[in-house]
């Protein structure tokens, strides 16, 4: 699996999962539950959906804030990739 870290600060990080072997044409975008503190753990989901053909972007958050607080750059940077598949998800 490789990945991009999109965006980071303190208490989010996004990042862009795909894998090597051929491009995909899906993405999904997932968000971490209630309760996550570890920002280096994968994504909800990015293993699951890696084995299924997904690429992912992970939106990940440490203060429980359920992403109210995400700085806009975070979307942005996100947008720019999910922009470049045919089916994007969430």
């Amino acid at each position: 699996m490789n990945s991009i870290i999109l965006f980071q600060d303190q208490f989010h990080r996004t990042e862009h999962h795909f894998t090597s072997s051929s491009p995909s044409i899906k993405v999904a975008c997932t968000f971490t539950p209630f309760n996550f503190y570890k920002i280096d753990n994968d994504g909800f989901g990015v293993p699951f959906l890696l084995a299924r053909g997904y690429d992912a972007i992970s939106f990940k958050c440490t203060n429980d804030s359920w992403f109210q607080q995400i700085p806009n750059s975070a979307l942005v940077s996100a947008g720019d990739v999910a922009a470049c598949y045919e089916h994007v998800v969430t």
